[in-house]
């Protein structure tokens, strides 16, 4: 597919058709090892970001997807100068399907790049998430965290001091939506969480949405108590 001269890589007029963008980042590795590194960040970065705020959501879905493979060509330091940020803004986007997208990739890069990537670079972003007014994105926060805590390169203590606790914040979050959630993730944890923390933070909190003036929130909270096998909460 690829050539070698000898003469600086630049990609043609053709390369700015979207598919052929998409074809060439698909062969990322057998590019990467006829041009290099450096000639790739400097020639296929800028169409990646490009693509990455298309106004097509199939376009930007397309990328998020391959956002694994860039980083496994790229490596850490690139990918945080240039793409880090951009998976980070996919949780915001206002197609549900980028935004899921998004939540699955950031467990793909964790699993790549390791648990001090994600507390560094991902995690405050989540907890911002989880103030914005945009319930929504409050919702997105919560996936993501989720999502991390279930991943197989997540060590407890990602999962129990800075997990955890924004979860249990999102307890007391006034849209019903977002507390129903929080006890659906508190019962798919447990099982990964240590007796103290069930005791001191995930227990209490079923306990209180069990009380909650919401039906789904209590039903919701009664079910993972049972799965959790704490206390069975009163309706």
């Amino acid at each position: 597919m690829f050539e070698q001269t000898g003469a600086p890589f630049t990609f043609a007029y053709p390369f700015r058709l979207t598919q052929v963008r998409l074809n060439i980042i698909s062969n990322l590795e057998c590019v990467n090892q006829i041009i290099g590194i450096a000639q790739l960040s400097q020639s296929l970065l800028p169409a990646i970001v490009e693509l990455a705020s298309d106004t097509k959501w199939r376009v930007r879905l397309a990328i998020i997807e391959y956002m694994p493979l860039l980083a496994s060509q790229l490596g850490l330091q690139c990918f945080n100068e240039r793409l880090t940020n951009l998976c980070l803004d996919w949780l915001m986007d206002n197609v549900y399907a980028v935004r899921e997208a998004a939540v699955t990739n950031l467990r793909k890069l964790m699993d790549q790049f390791g648990m001090d990537w994600a507390t560094n670079q991902v995690v405050p972003r989540l907890i911002q998430l989880a103030h914005d007014p945009n319930y929504l994105r409050r919702m997105i926060s919560l996936a993501s965290l989720q999502e991390l805590g279930e991943a197989e390169s997540c060590r407890s203590e990602l999962l129990h001091k800075h997990l955890l606790p924004t979860i249990i914040q999102l307890g007391h979050d006034p849209v019903p939506n977002v507390r129903f959630r929080v006890c659906q993730i508190l019962g798919k944890l447990g099982h990964l969480l240590d007796s103290n923390a069930i005791q001191t933070f995930v227990k209490p909190s079923l306990e209180m949405l069990g009380s909650d003036g919401d039906p789904d929130v209590v039903y919701f909270a009664k079910e993972s108590s049972e799965l959790l096998r704490l206390t069975t909460i009163t309706r």
